[in-house]
């Protein structure tokens, strides 16, 4: 629940243990998600727009 409150950048530079540079303006997410019959489920990249 916690990281309901972090800004996405802090909770990407903390899972990634990279820091984002600043001249980044958008990152792009790739979710992979099993429904529950555990079979792979396509969803779509997320661009996440920094600025």
């Amino acid at each position: 629940m916690e990281r309901l409150e972090q800004d996405m950048k802090d909770i990407v530079e903390e899972v990634t243990r990279k820091k984002i540079p600043d001249y980044v303006q958008s990152i792009v997410l790739e979710v992979i998600a099993n429904n529950k019959d555990d079979e792979d489920v396509e969803i779509p990249y997320i661009k996440f727009n920094l600025r």
